[in-house]
C-alpha cells in the first residue's frame, strides 16, 4: 500500500539535504496536489521551476498550479514558455501534449491540428481520441 504522507516526508528530507535538487520540489508539488494542499503545491512547483527554468514540463506543471490558484495570466505565460521550450513534437504522445497545451491557450485550430498529427502517427492511441472527444464536447 502507498503511504503518500511518507513519500512527502521523504521528498521534503531530500530537499533539506539538497535544496537545489529540482526533482525533490517537483515531486513534493505532485504529492501536495494529491493531498489537496494547493498553496503548498504551488510553492513547491514554483521552487522547481526556479531551479530548472528551461524544463518544459516544470513550466507546464507550474502553469497548472497557477491556474488552480486563479492566476490565469501568469499561468498562460508559463504554458506559452513550456510550448516554446518543448520544440517540435516527434511522437504521438508529444503531439497530444501539444494539443492539450494549445487548447488550454484557446488556440483551438492549432490544437486540433496537433491532435490530428498525433493520430496520424498512432491512430490507436486511445488518450488522443479521449482528449479530442473531451474538447469537442466542451
Amino acid at each position: 500500500d502507498r503511504n503518500i504522507e511518507e513519500e512527502l516526508a521523504c521528498w521534503r528530507r531530500v530537499a533539506e539535504i539538497d535544496p537545489e535538487y529540482w526533482q525533490a520540489w517537483s515531486w513534493q508539488a505532485e504529492i501536495l496536489y494529491e493531498l489537496e494542499k494547493d498553496e503548498e503545491a504551488l510553492d513547491a512547483s514554483r521552487r522547481a521551476v526556479e531551479l530548472a527554468p528551461e524544463n518544459p514540463q516544470l513550466n507546464r506543471n507550474y502553469s497548472f498550479h497557477l491556474r488552480r490558484a486563479g492566476r490565469a495570466n501568469e499561468a498562460r505565460t508559463y504554458l506559452e514558455k513550456a510550448l516554446r521550450l518543448s520544440g517540435e513534437p516527434m511522437t504521438a504522445s508529444q503531439w497530444d501534449q501539444r494539443g492539450i497545451d494549445l487548447w488550454d491557450l484557446n488556440r483551438m485550430s492549432e490544437a486540433l491540428k496537433a491532435y490530428r498529427k498525433a493520430l496520424e502517427l498512432d491512430p490507436y492511441r486511445i488518450e488522443v481520441w479521449g482528449h479530442l472527444r473531451y474538447w469537442l464536447l466542451e
